[in-house]
């Protein structure tokens, strides 16, 4: 699933999910065996990313002087792969480069702006030089261009810390993703990556869908699930999540008792153990008063 969302800046606190996403993604590239590409991983606090550091797909694993061996390890691969640019030839017989940065804004703190445009360079070529470049960081302050170039961004927040991050369910790795999603963009890949996300769904767990065209039944179902189940903590675990699609179209965009629902089911989303992902099928965005409510959102360019 993770390889969709391709050349990706993640951004969010510490805590709310960039390193369990980079580490599902890192996984699934291992345990493909029609994948032989090679990874290089860039994790400045030598935490994260080190259990991956002697995998057999693990090019180079950075974590001290990483400027200085950055550019020694890379140099190389990446000049031969720019000289074929510039000959008319194809990268795309060449093994496919992923750059996993854990922390970037720590990973080159003696020269950040000559970094940023050597990096700059790579997400401005990556499909020709057959690359990815997956970049998480805590702060706000990555380049406008990175954000804009990116095949995908993801923001990750933290609503309730309780129910998150070390003290979150077990279960929460099963599903391979977040607990609650807001997803705006590309209807192609949206679709893509729903068609994806449902197959890691445990069999027998409840799933619901909704959308302005089919009544608000299931919306009212769903919050009778909610009430029942965060009322008490009493056999709560022994539940199985369930897991909600709801589409936001253009006739849910002006029902304001819609909004005053789904607000008030994401707040006990996580204690009533329903994972609920909120999308949009076209250019419309998903309205602020929820984004604020999500954990994390997901947007995928507009495709033109």
């Amino acid at each position: 699933m993770y390889r969709d969302f391709k050349t990706t800046v993640l951004q969010g606190p510490p805590g709310s999910g960039k390193s369990h996403f980079i580490r599902h993604y890192i996984q699934e590239i291992l345990d493909d065996p029609n994948d032989h590409g090679q990874l290089i991983l860039i994790d400045p606090k030598h935490v994260e990313l080190r259990e991956f550091a002697k995998s057999p797909k693990t090019l180079c694993y950075l974590f001290k002087d990483i400027a200085n061996d950055f550019d020694k390890i890379t140099f190389p691969i990446l000049n031969h792969r720019f000289i074929q640019l510039k000959e008319g030839k194809s990268n795309q017989d060449e093994v496919k480069l992923y750059f996993f940065f854990d922390e970037y804004l720590d990973a080159f703190p003696a020269d950040q702006e000559n970094a940023d445009k050597a990096i700059k360079t790579l997400i401005n070529s990556h499909a020709q030089l057959n690359i990815e470049l997956i970049i998480a960081t805590q702060r706000e302050g990555l380049p406008p261009f990175f954000l804009k170039k990116a095949d995908t961004t993801i923001r990750f927040d933290i609503n309730d810390k309780e129910y998150l991050g070390e003290n979150g369910s077990p279960d929460f790795v099963m599903y391979r993703d977040f607990r609650s999603s807001g997803i705006s963009g590309d209807q192609l890949a949206i679709k893509n990556y729903l068609s994806s996300y449902e197959k890691t769904i445990p069999s027998g767990s409840p799933v619901y869908k909704f959308s302005a065209s089919n009544g608000e039944e299931p919306l009212t179902l769903l919050e009778n699930l909610a009430s029942e189940r965060s009322k008490t903590n009493k056999g709560i675990q022994q539940e199985k999540w369930a897991f909600a699609f709801i589409n936001i179209d253009i006739k849910l965009m002006q029902n304001l008792h819609f909004f005053v629902c789904l607000k008030n089911l994401i707040s006990i989303a996580d204690k009533a153990k329903i994972v609920i992902v909120v999308f949009t099928q076209g250019q419309e965005e998903i309205p602020l008063s929820i984004q604020e409510k999500l954990q994390t959102h997901i947007h995928f360019p507009v495709t033109q």
